[in-house]
């Protein structure tokens, strides 16, 4: 399973697991690839976020700095609503989004992927 979203770091979970209609799935739990999630208040598995720019020719894994380029140009516009910039899900681009970003993009974070 391979989980993606807008603004997210694709995760991969650590095995194939079988779903049926009334199956769950505990990533955290179950495990994701690489161990690739990252920690909230040391006991909580989340998925990475800050990887949002993702049309060509920056469609890659990782958090890289075309995402400060976005997420500038929308703090600067005073961008709100749902819109891939905002990490923390607050409703608009703001300093607490760039934390997120910063700190995702010091630890090189990217997607780990099966072969």
């Amino acid at each position: 399973i391979v989980i993606k979203g807008r603004n997210i770091v694709d995760t991969w979970s650590n095995a194939t697991p079988t779903l049926t209609a009334s199956s769950t799935f505990n990533l955290g739990a179950d495990g994701s690839y690489g161990g690739n999630l990252g920690m909230f208040n040391g006991t909580i598995p989340v998925i990475y976020s800050g990887n949002f720019v993702t049309t060509p020719p920056d469609d890659n894994t990782f958090v890289g700095f075309e995402e400060y380029i976005q997420w500038e140009t929308d703090f600067n516009n005073l961008a709100e609503g749902y819109i891939p910039s905002d990490l923390d899900g607050g409703g608009f681009t703001d300093f607490a989004d760039y934390i997120i970003w910063e700190t995702n993009f010091n630890n090189l974070i990217d997607a780990i992927t099966p072969p």
